[in-house]
């Protein structure tokens, strides 16, 4: 058995908390308020979703922000959750890779994406928090 003495255990203790420290604490996202705010804005653009935005790369969110002009209740809700829907935007890779096979319908994305708030990537995690804290700000 080989002896460390008192400098070899601290050196151990700070090498094994360095990666602890070094990650950004995470609490879980609020699925409840990114489904609700995903799904008002689908239910008052729906018509304008149906009749450009079947395939869209990145989804019907992504279509809608990319979209040239909407009516106005659509615009009008679509501002109100542009911070949500920006984050959806910057997860298209990790809903693609965590919620491949989620049918995007009742905020079923926004839940799945939630689920994984553990795994997902950093720019995922921030865009989607900031967007939440916004909506819940602001309404």
């Amino acid at each position: 058995m080989k002896f460390y003495g008192l400098s070899g255990v601290v050196a151990i203790l700070i090498a094994l908390a360095a990666p602890a420290a070094a990650q950004e604490y995470r609490k879980p996202l609020d699925a409840s308020t990114l489904r609700t705010a995903v799904v008002e804005t689908i239910r008052a653009c729906a018509a304008e979703a149906r009749g450009r935005c079947g395939g869209y790369p990145g989804g019907p969110l992504a279509c809608l922000l990319d979209a040239p002009v909407l009516s106005t209740k659509c615009a009008s809700s679509l501002e109100k959750i542009a911070p949500v829907a920006e984050g959806f935007v910057v997860c298209a890779p990790d809903i693609d890779r965590f919620c491949h096979g989620v049918p995007p319908k009742r905020g079923r994305i926004a839940t799945c994406i939630a689920e994984h708030w553990d795994v997902v990537s950093a720019p995922c995690y921030s865009a989607l928090k900031a967007g939440a804290e916004a909506y819940r700000a602001t309404y």
